[in-house]
């Protein structure tokens, strides 16, 4: 084994040098052919006079699959429209991320409160299942690729879309 690998039950830890803090990833032992998923995930709520509440996640997945992602940059406003998947037709994680809104100089309060209402709605059929907040990010394994869309309410948006195939 490598320096900063430990073996463990079927898989192996190894240090992940790209990521921030001491992460390690589980790595199954033997490698199989195809792509490989990586998720890593801490999300914390921090409320006053409570103790903070959170979780933090890593995981690898090895996919069956050389299929490059689709990765779309996209504006969105108030009308639906559908969620782009190019060619992948089986999704192993659609990535949503609310890019909010950037500003050349200092933005006065006003400002900063109507881009913090530029929230993106995902859904299906014009019905809103999930909302994604300014610099928030959306993550699912949809059963069905197609018919999900997105719209923001309150105006224009930008978001990327990546989708990862299984």
């Amino acid at each position: 084994m490598q320096g900063g690998e430990q073996q463990r039950e079927g898989h192996s830890l190894v240090d992940c040098p790209e990521c921030p803090g001491n992460v390690r990833l589980k790595k199954p032992l033997r490698q199989a052919a195809g792509s490989q998923l990586a998720q890593i995930v801490t999300i914390q709520f921090i409320s006053e006079n409570q103790r903070p509440a959170g979780i933090d996640s890593r995981a690898v997945r090895v996919l069956p699959t050389t299929e490059q992602a689709f990765v779309r940059t996209l504006e969105i406003d108030s009308e639906w429209v559908d969620v782009e998947t190019g060619w992948v037709r089986q999704c192993s994680q659609l990535v949503i991320q609310n890019r909010g809104t950037s500003f050349q100089v200092q933005p006065s309060p006003e400002e900063i409160k109507a881009a913090e209402g530029k929230v993106i709605e995902l859904g299906r059929n014009g019905e809103g299942f999930y909302r994604i907040h300014p610099g928030m990010v959306f993550c699912g394994a949809p059963v069905q690729l197609a018919g999900w869309q997105l719209r923001c309410p309150t105006g224009l948006v930008h978001c990327e879309i990546y989708v990862f195939p299984e």
